[in-house]
């Protein structure tokens, strides 16, 4: 029963912190898009190794992104940690190390891909599971249309997410770009770089 109740409390949690930065994000909130449409055929070299500690994993950003805790106030525990990166040539990447000390991860890490779907207004939205070279990745793919600012027109943009599981965490990566670009270069850089430390 302790085990039920600590592993509701943990989805919960996990659940509002998700809807959180969604919402900070979101563009039907902001009345903006949380994506950088700006043209731009520059890439980005300043890569940056994102090997949290406590995680098995590793993943490679084109830059330096932008890292941020989450805290347990109950428990005064880091929950999670985000990773997070909008790159000049339309992609918008983010990793999130969600700290868990379940055996079973699929039915937190469904529901983690549940909640991004719904938060980001995702339609179409479906998941898979698929083989990946740090073993079982459930993957997450959903589409919207957004709004161009200061226009009457809509563009289709493609969001996914995959996650990943070890023995004391989930990492979960999302990208997102202009559905008639998906994937970036960027964007598969960055899946194709999940690895081991």
């Amino acid at each position: 029963m302790k085990i039920i109740n600590r592993f509701l409390i943990v989805a919960i949690q996990i659940s509002i912190f998700l809807i959180t930065i969604s919402c900070q994000n979101n563009p039907r909130k902001k009345n903006s898009s949380s994506l950088n449409f700006t043209p731009s055929n520059t890439l980005v070299s300043n890569e940056f190794i994102y090997s949290p500690k406590n995680s098995s994993f590793k993943i490679v950003f084109p830059a330096k992104p932008m890292i941020s805790n989450s805290f347990d106030l109950e428990h005064k525990n880091i929950i999670s940690e985000v990773a997070e990166l909008s790159i000049q040539s339309d992609s918008y990447i983010k990793s999130e190390l969600i700290f868990l000390d379940l055996k079973d991860k699929r039915e937190v890490t469904e529901k983690i891909l549940q909640e991004y779907a719904f938060a980001n207004g995702l339609t179409g939205a479906t998941v898979t599971e698929t083989k990946s070279k740090v073993g079982p990745c459930l993957e997450l793919r959903g589409y919207k249309f957004l709004k161009l600012q200061n226009q009457d027109s809509s563009i289709a943009i493609t969001y996914t997410a995959k996650c990943f599981s070890d023995k004391t965490s989930i990492l979960a990566l999302f990208a997102g770009s202009k559905s008639k670009d998906y994937p970036t270069p960027e964007i598969m850089k960055f899946y194709e770089s999940i690895d081991f430390q």
